[in-house]
């Protein structure tokens, strides 16, 4: 035993009573007695060191997992069901009435017209009988106006199948011009009327003679419908009978036409400033204008 065991023996309960004061006999219930006082608590012996903890022994080594099982096969998959029948579509709602349409505005006034473009240039619109060469012997005979045709249509082809090939809206006079005055009515030609035959033995040479001499001849529109929306046509045609010396011929003729034109847009402008009035709508000679 060591002396530090030794001395804790020597330190029995009985020994140390001395330090704790005698508790006072319990007299009938009456005043307490004070208590005593505590006797110091004796110092408490070192703790022993603690041993050393002993090596934790090595941990075996984990066994091998154990390989997975195959998966089965997986089952087929069970058929579709049959897709149920559509429902009958509902009848459409009848659509609303449609709200009246409101008045169209006024139309504008019509701008005023631009001046005639660079082919309306040239309005020349007189024609002549030519003088014959100085070997044919006319005489006394004169240039004959013999018939006349006008049109106001385009062909069947260009218009609808059905119409007559050739329709005539207007009304025409051939007039002359030479030393005398000018104008001078020659000749008519009314509208509805496409072939007309004329008689008119009055015509002059484009000549340098006096007289009636050097003869033009230009034609207008008279007539015709108060909306004009129609080119006009017209042919005048013209023989001389003549006589040829040098020949064996005694009798023949020269013949020849007048040519005049004029297009719907023209006759219209003409027609809203001066109507039919007066000698009329002037017409052009085609190889002098482009109608």
């Amino acid at each position: 035993m060591s002396s530090y065991n030794s001395y804790l023996s020597n330190k029995s309960c009985c020994k140390t009573q001395c330090l704790i004061g005698a508790t006072g006999a319990q007299g009938h219930t009456g005043a307490q007695g004070h208590t005593g006082a505590q006797g110091a608590t004796g110092a408490q012996g070192a703790t022993g060191a603690q041993g050393a903890t002993g090596a934790q022994g090595a941990t075996g080594a984990q066994g091998a997992t154990g390989a997975q099982g195959a998966t089965g096969a997986t089952g087929a998959q069970g058929a579709t069901g049959a897709q149920g029948a559509t429902g009958a579509q509902g009848a459409t709602g009848a659509r609303g009435a449609t709200g009246a349409q409101g008045a169209t505005g006024a139309t504008g006034a019509t701008g005023a017209q631009g001046a005639i473009g660079p082919s309306s240039t040239y309005y020349l619109d007189y024609q002549a009988v030519p003088i014959l060469p100085i070997s044919f012997e006319v005489g006394d005979n004169k240039p004959t106006l013999y018939f006349s045709y006008a049109v106001s249509t385009n062909s069947c082809i260009n218009v609808s199948p059905g119409i007559n090939c050739g329709e005539n809206s207007y009304s025409y006079k051939l007039y002359e011009c030479n030393a005398d005055g000018c104008p001078a009515t020659i000749a008519e030609h009314i509208e509805n009327n496409v072939c007309v035959t004329q008689d008119v033995p009055r015509l002059n040479f484009c000549s340098y003679d006096s007289g009636n001499g050097k003869s033009r001849y230009m034609c207008a529109i008279t007539g015709g419908p108060s909306d004009p929306t129609e080119d006009a046509y017209i042919e005048w045609h013209w023989y001389v009978k003549y006589r040829d010396p040098s020949s064996d011929i005694t009798a023949a003729h020269v013949t020849g036409k007048f040519i005049f034109v004029a297009s719907a847009a023209y006759i219209l402008s003409r027609y809203n400033k001066d109507r039919y009035n007066g000698n009329g709508i002037g017409m052009f000679n085609p190889s002098n204008h482009n109608p």
